[in-house]
């Protein structure tokens, strides 16, 4: 890389300027702008003194194309700061109000990292621990997917298809939510609603992520390990797997549908690496075949239930166990099966929740630090 800068200036009389980096199109996985400081600070060494101004590679500055945040980007341009790059004032003047500042010296490099330590810390650091006290709700009188708080009874979050980039042909697809779950970390929100749709929507700016149409009345939906989503209809009888595309949606979409009668939930155990669900009369569960663009479920087990059609599955907090509802029945299956009481904790006037879950790390089916993934 010297040799090539060192032959550009002979050649032309003056020192080239580069534009170095790789990496990072998107802010769905922000441990990754580390990665492409530390890659910047390795090519800004091998320049050396060969070069007159370096500038970062800090793409996506419209905030739609690849996915990036304004607050990411500008996170992004303090953390490649640091290395050696310098920048244009005009980048900072169009970030300034999400960074708090009017103008800075670059070469203070103190600053710098005080801001990039305080950026960080507003904006990745919201998790499960900012949703305590909290439930998601699927919520069919306006067709919303909402989070509440149940100590004020407020709703503190929403979201709605109308108020977002879907194309207005596929408004209906997103009526009468049938699920929500709060996953990646506590960042996203994951949706069906028995009008057909599956998504992933990002709270932090309600961006959706990705969504298509199961269609046969969906009344929940997971993570896979992989990325995809699956997704349980009823009137359908079928789990229908769905390749997270997150730039081809909702045209080109790849989905495999499986049978499943009176399909209404499902919830990944990685500890097994299997799917449950509650059909029927029973739980079943399913091993996935890990292909990300070929899907496909194969029958494992079944366990019957003492009652009819199958309700909700969600796992135990701390346990290694499932709660399960049923027609007159609330059931904790775990090593012990056994009944157990339900209790009214929110109520909001007005409202047609049709779901509601406690938003709380999910161990049971998540790894750590689990993230979203971009294809």
């Amino acid at each position: 890389m010297k040799q090539i800068f060192l032959a550009m200036e002979k050649a032309s009389g003056r020192k080239p300027g580069s534009r170095l980096g790789h990496g990072y199109y998107n802010d769905h996985a922000p441990r990754e702008v580390l990665v492409k400081s530390f890659g910047i600070a390795r090519q800004v060494e091998r320049a050396g003194g060969s070069v007159e101004q370096i500038c970062p590679e800090v793409e996506n500055t419209n905030h739609t194309t690849m996915g990036k945040s304004p607050r990411g980007t500008a996170i992004e341009i303090l953390r490649t700061s640091p290395e050696g790059a310098t920048l244009y004032h005009q980048i900072l003047e169009k970030y300034k109000k999400f960074i708090k500042i009017s103008s800075m010296r670059f070469n203070s490099i103190l600053i710098i990292i005080f801001l990039l330590i305080f950026s960080i810390s507003t904006v990745y650091a919201d998790g499960y621990e900012k949703y305590r006290d909290c439930v998601v709700m699927a919520e069919q009188s306006q067709n919303q997917i909402a989070i509440a708080n149940i100590k004020t009874g407020r709703i503190i979050w929403n979201w709605k298809p109308t108020d977002s980039s879907v194309a207005p042909e596929h408004y209906a697809w997103f009526s009468n939510p049938s699920d929500a779950k709060v996953v990646y970390g506590g960042k996203y929100v994951l949706m069906s609603a028995s009008g057909g749709a599956c998504a992933l929507i990002r709270i932090a700016d309600k961006k959706i992520m990705f969504y298509a149409k199961a269609g046969h009345n969906p009344h929940s939906a997971e993570l896979l390990p992989d990325g995809n989503i699956i997704c349980a209809a009823s009137d359908g009888n079928c789990l229908t797997v769905f390749k997270t595309d997150t730039v081809s949606f909702p045209d080109r979409v790849i989905q495999r549908s499986f049978f499943c009668d009176f399909a209404h939930n499902v919830v990944w155990d990685k500890k097994r690496a299997l799917l449950w669900t509650a059909d029927k009369n029973k739980i079943r569960s399913f091993k996935y075949s890990f292909s990300n663009n070929t899907p496909a479920l194969q029958p494992v087990d079944s366990l019957k239930f003492e009652d009819e059609s199958g309700h909700d599955l969600f796992p135990v907090p701390g346990q290694d166990a499932l709660f399960f509802t049923s027609q007159n029945k609330t059931w904790n299956f775990g090593i012990q099966n056994k009944m157990l009481k339900g209790n009214s904790i929110l109520q909001i006037p007005g409202l047609k929740i049709y779901k509601a879950r406690w938003i709380v790390e999910n161990s049971f089916s998540y790894p750590d630090f689990d993230s979203i993934r971009s294809y």
